[in-house]
């Protein structure tokens, strides 16, 4: 059985406002992270990158790596399963998620030798993450997105998704990683968090940069586009 990690580093780090993949994270470029992660577990892995500096840093140390313009992550996807021909399971790895453990990842693997045909991916109490393992059988509605990225397959089989325990939250930035994709494409900020669900430095590794010492307005405030305010108080009160 044959599978391929594809690890996403197409992100230009815009909101970061630098190359987010090759800043400083505990002393080493943070898409190495990533790359220790995986290294050793799949038979095939590549990188598929828009950063001309992490394809140098890949190169350098050996890891497969395709420098590329591809502006959408569907499209960088359907590009990185061209190089998964044959392949019986393909996990997608962002390498924007630091705190991933190799562990984690041995899991997926496992999980997915023991039941092939099911897409795997980690989860904390119930709430599931990055990265994701997608069976042979997916490649190809993978491959066949216009827009958007995995999570429009697992919705349409949700039956097939099953998880494996990651082995803590800061494992799984994405739910804040969404958060922020979908302010910024609503021309909104959003520059604050709990503190404690994720390190400092990882909040600001997602472009983050106010760091409250008070989450309680990350669960009890929304505010809409047009700038309506919505404050969870006991008094459900609208601004």
């Amino acid at each position: 059985m044959t599978t391929v990690c594809i690890l996403m580093a197409s992100g230009l780090g815009r909101r970061f406002g630098s190359d987010k993949l090759m800043a400083e994270f505990c002393g080493e470029p943070m898409i190495c992270r990533a790359l220790a992660a995986t290294d050793g577990v799949f038979d095939r892995r590549v990188v598929l990158t828009r950063s001309a500096a992490a394809a140098k840093l890949c190169r350098d140390r050996g890891v497969p790596v395709l420098l590329h313009s591809e502006p959408r992550r569907c499209d960088a996807m359907r590009l990185g399963l061209t190089l998964a021909n044959g392949a019986d399971g393909v996990l997608f790895c962002p390498c924007d998620q630091p705190l991933l453990r190799r562990s984690t990842v041995q899991a997926l693997r496992a999980a997915f030798a023991a039941d092939p045909r099911s897409i795997w991916r980690p989860a904390w109490q119930g709430r599931p993450g990055a990265p994701v393992l997608f069976p042979r059988w997916a490649l190809g509605e993978l491959a066949a997105l216009q827009s958007g990225g995995g999570r429009q397959v697992m919705a349409r089989h949700p039956g097939a998704v099953r998880t494996v325990p990651a082995t803590s939250a800061a494992e799984l930035e994405d739910v804040l990683r969404d958060a922020v994709e979908i302010a910024a494409s609503l021309g909104m900020e959003l520059d604050f968090t709990s503190p404690g669900w994720l390190p400092e430095e990882t909040l600001r590794g997602l472009g983050l940069r106010l760091i409250p010492s008070c989450g309680a307005c990350l669960s009890n405030m929304a505010i809409t586009p047009d700038g309506t305010v919505f404050v969870k108080n006991g008094l459900d009160q609208t601004f």
